[in-house]
């Protein structure tokens, strides 16, 4: 028996409603190679084509199997799933390895090097998942913010609290392969073949969690509450690390995973002689709608045969900036993401049924070194600190946010909405939120409204969190082909905190195609 794909089995909504869609799948394959000698295997891919409101659709690839002889009779295509190639280990000799960083590059770039039997020691500045949830629910409910444990530092990094969406840009092999170990953590099955494939952030815990068990019972170790303040280098090659200022460990290499929002790891790197430069990226704000207007918008009469939240992205280069809208969370929260005493963050995510009544997405703009007034490699950070200041400030302290109608943010009029209850925590409170940005980023994000409204109705009518400023980092590390740090051995910046990621996905493939340049020179 072998294994072959058929793609483009499209499946209308209304067909697929309350029914076994794999058998309709099956069915349909049947008539198609007019024989019934095949079985379903799997889903290959799945996705929603809702181009034509009266028809939408599934559009479906899956796996059959049948024998040998017909699957070459037909010149069907054989379904070959990726195999991670072997990796051949150096021949230097290295002390066990660091990965600073428990984020999605860190984890995977720390279950690859387990793997290979290299036994990683993870540095992590926050607390395990476990630990760091409790603090996060603890700055949600009352506003006291723990700057090492919150949305954006512990294990599973920002990743763990922005809705595990697994959409990416990429093309990589190693995509499969991160969603097979996801998946085997503890995923759904469907991160597998949906096209927008997400995990939810309640369930990112156990997957997270069930990683790091992994990576353990390789002979990995965990340092949880470690930030690492100090990198020893001598001859510009690493030879060890010092956490919370105190404690001194030796070693031949470490992966930097640091994230985007590590700010203070970014200056100390600065100051050992790191080569790196600012980077473009967005800011702007939270926009909440009614999930109810998005289905209604996007599937519209026939959003009552679809199981699951409508999702929409959105683009505008109308004027001299690109306005955009990104990781939509259906069914979602806005969420606060804050990690510095005096600074204000959002952020977005949804629980794995994407239940909630509102969804919400970022509303952002491209910014670069002329909107952080200067070119020094760190100065977008500086621009994010002055956004955040303002955002904390309009909410009146305590880490209430500022949020505003979309309608009044267009006329600079405080102005509330009659039927979107705003879900960011600990609070929030109604404000004029456009002068928190300068008046062209203004100009921009106002200008993209009507070709918004006009691709989704509804858009005029959604709520404003203040602010989105962690889309993605604003500093890119220079590094050379085998992934270490310009013109030092043995320090390898990967991920986003490198500026070589941009989300889950490529943050993981990131950290594996790390860990395999690592395996392929040094042996321990």
């Amino acid at each position: 028996m072998g294994k072959f794909i058929i793609s483009e089995i499209n499946v209308p909504v209304k067909e697929a409603y309350g029914a076994d869609i794999k058998s309709i799948v099956l069915e349909k394959t049947f008539k198609k190679l007019n024989n019934r000698n095949i079985q379903f295997h799997s889903f290959e891919k799945k996705s929603i084509d809702a181009r034509h409101a009266g028809n939408i659709c599934y559009v479906i690839s899956a796996v059959f199997e049948a024998e040998d002889a017909f699957i070459a009779k037909n010149n069907l295509k054989e379904y070959k799933p990726f195999e991670y190639k072997a990796i051949e280990p150096g021949s230097i000799i290295i002390k066990r390895p660091i990965v600073i960083g428990a984020g999605p590059c860190g984890l995977f770039s720390a279950y690859l090097l387990a793997q290979y039997g290299y036994k990683p020691i993870i540095i992590e500045r926050g607390k395990d998942i476990e630990r760091r949830h409790s603090d996060v629910i603890t700055f949600f409910n009352n506003g006291v913010l723990n700057t090492e444990s919150n949305i954006q530092f512990g294990e599973g990094g920002a990743g763990a609290y922005s809705d595990g969406k697994l959409v990416t840009r990429i093309n990589d092999p190693r995509c499969s392969y991160v969603l097979s170990v996801l998946h085997e953590m503890g995923a759904d099955e469907s991160i597998l073949y949906d096209a927008k494939p997400h995990i939810g952030s309640d369930v990112l815990k156990t997957v997270v969690s069930s990683i790091r068990k992994h990576i353990k019972e390789k002979g990995g170790s965990f340092l949880f509450d470690s930030k690492v303040t100090d990198i020893s280098i001598n001859n510009n090659k690493i030879c060890g690390v010092t956490i919370n200022s105190d404690v001194h460990i030796d070693c031949d290499l470490a992966v930097l995973a640091i994230g985007h929002s590590a700010r203070d790891t970014y200056r100390m790197l600065f100051e050992k002689g790191l080569s790196m430069s600012s980077k473009p990226f967005s800011m702007g704000f939270r926009i909440e709608h009614l999930q109810a207007d998005v289905n209604e918008c996007r599937y519209k009469k026939q959003a009552k045969y679809i199981p699951f939240n409508a999702e929409y992205q959105l683009y505008d280069k109308k004027g001299e900036k690109g306005v955009y809208t990104f990781c939509m969370c259906p069914g979602g929260f806005v969420i606060n993401a804050s990690s510095e005493e005096g600074c204000l963050a959002t952020n977005g995510m949804s629980f794995k049924d994407r239940s909630g009544i509102n969804a919400n997405s970022a509303w952002v703009v491209s910014v670069d070194k002329e909107d952080y007034g200067s070119d020094h490699p760190l100065a977008g950070i500086e621009y994010q600190r002055i956004i955040e200041r303002k955002a904390f400030e309009i909410g009146r302290a305590n880490y209430v946010a500022g949020v505003q109608s979309l309608k009044g943010f267009l006329d600079k009029l405080v102005k509330r909405s009659n039927s979107i209850t705003p879900t960011i925590r600990p609070g929030y409170s109604y404000e004029d939120l456009s002068g928190i940005y300068s008046e062209k980023i203004y100009n921009a994000l106002c200008s993209s409204v009507n070709s918004f409204q006009n691709k989704l109705s509804c858009f005029e009518k959604g709520v404003l969190t203040a602010c989105e400023t962690r889309t993605s980092s604003p500093v890119s590390i220079d590094r050379d082909d085998d992934f270490t740090a310009k013109g030092f051995t043995g320090l390898y910046p990967c991920g986003e905190g490198a500026g070589k990621a941009g989300g889950i996905m490529s943050a993981a493939v990131d950290g594996l195609k790390t860990a395999e340049s690592i395996i392929r020179k040094y042996k321990i």
